[in-house]
């Protein structure tokens, strides 16, 4: 019977929250140790050797945090680094979360981690959350539910199909949930590369060529067909970087940090092969391709695409999606993975843009349900209280059954009358 109890216990053990925000959510801080490496940040009052918060950005830090944020490429090693002078870190991985749809969970963990060199510089941070989850679920019996928002949903896709082994995610982590997922990337991406600017989050400058996360973020290959079309020409998603290659547009570092990533982008997205949910929108409109006709400026040098040139004329190719995400990595998971729930809001209403579908009590309640009401899982605290009062009562029954029947056998044992003769008489 207690092998029962522990069966049973351990069948329904509860579940522990990994959650990985989206870009430009993790703080970011500088350790300089050289400021003279850092001409822009030299007239700023930074501290030597001591960490400072440079993200959030500071309005007047812009350019010194260009710099201080740059990746830079080693040939030797074929890696990457923060530049010479300075050590780039974030917050360690902390048991709370201040997202409104997991308000209603006690026991999350937030991801933090350096979106800008997502996923190269990733390893160590990937090494430590794996060390977490198995820890847990060492001391509590907890599978890991692992959350990605955005960015973080590509964290996730990386973290659980290329970074661990499918035994692995199979003993260790119950479910997956992506929300408004960049897993597929998107094609703005290759604006934001070919224009050094990400002008929604305030960054502009050439390091955001050299992002390994915008290269992560890149559209989807298989995915992504004749997303840019110059009159008779058509470009696939994994042709985009070539020309800008072609353009000069991209220097060594970025072409360098461009190919170390490549391989990811060719492979359709792969199912992590454990229970998923997909929460996405595909009401709001979202640019995947540029069409240009006839414009003889852009036709006698592409690269005026990407000048804030007024002569020139493109139409913009429109998918839906949620403002900024297009839905379509979202579609092809919720067709092609073999068990996964999705839920598409398929909405017009700014309450279910990108960044803050969210905050939204729909949002919340699809999120509850899925963990709550999680269709491989009928063990609900209702369902397992009334199993352990159950086997508590059939031990209770069992017990008193015992007691009855020796009560009854003693009584019987006593009322035997043996003769000398050995004969027996009731």
């Amino acid at each position: 019977m207690s092998l029962i109890i522990i069966l049973i216990c351990d069948t329904c053990s509860r579940k522990t929250i990994f959650y990985v925000p989206g870009l430009g959510n993790s703080p970011l801080y500088a350790t300089i140790s050289n400021i003279s490496l850092f001409p822009n940040c030299i007239n700023l009052s930074f501290p030597l050797n001591t960490k400072t918060k440079i993200w959030p950005m500071v309005k007047g830090y812009e350019e010194c945090n260009a710099e201080l944020l740059d990746v830079i490429y080693n040939n030797s090693t074929n890696s990457i680094s923060s530049p010479e002078g300075v050590f780039i870190e974030t917050d360690s991985i902390y048991h709370n979360s201040s997202e409104y749809f997991l308000q209603s969970f006690n026991d999350v963990y937030t991801i933090p981690y350096n979106w800008i060199s997502y996923y190269l510089g990733s390893n160590p941070l990937f090494e430590q959350l794996k060390a977490l989850i198995e820890q847990n679920f060492n001391t509590t019996n907890s599978k890991a539910v692992v959350v990605g928002y955005s960015l973080g949903a590509n964290f996730v896709r990386y973290f659980l199909t290329r970074f661990s082994n499918e035994n692995w995610v199979k003993k260790y982590v119950d479910s997956s949930i992506y929300i408004a997922p960049g897993f597929a990337g998107e094609f703005t991406s290759f604006i934001f590369t070919a224009t050094s600017s990400m002008e929604f989050v305030g960054i502009k400058g050439r390091y955001v060529q050299h992002m390994p996360s915008r290269y992560a973020m890149w559209p989807n290959f298989p995915l992504s067909k004749n997303v840019l079309k110059i009159n008779d020409i058509q470009y696939d998603a994994s042709e985009l970087f070539s020309l800008l290659v072609e353009l000069n547009i991209v220097d060594e570092t970025g072409i360098k940090i461009y190919h170390m990533i490549e391989d990811f982008l060719t492979e359709d997205v792969p199912d992590p092969k454990i229970h998923s949910a997909i929460i996405y929108n595909s009401g709001l409109p979202v640019q995947c391709g540029i069409e240009v006709i006839n414009d003889e400026l852009t036709l006698s040098n592409p690269i005026n695409l990407f000048k804030k040139n007024k002569e020139t004329s493109y139409t913009k190719i429109m998918c839906g999606g949620d403002g900024h995400l297009e839905a379509k990595g979202s579609e092809y998971a919720c067709n092609a993975w073999g068990n996964v729930d999705c839920i598409d809001f398929k909405s017009s209403d700014n309450r279910f843009e990108h960044g803050a579908m969210g905050n939204t009590p729909e949002l919340k309640k699809c999120f509850e349900d899925f963990i709550n009401i999680n269709s491989n899982n009928i063990f609900t605290p209702l369902v397992i209280g009334i199993i352990i009062g159950g086997a508590i009562l059939l031990i209770v029954l069992v017990i008193i059954s015992t007691v009855l029947i020796l009560k009854k056998r003693r009584k019987k044992t006593e009322k035997q009358i043996i003769f000398i003769d050995g004969s027996l008489i009731k």
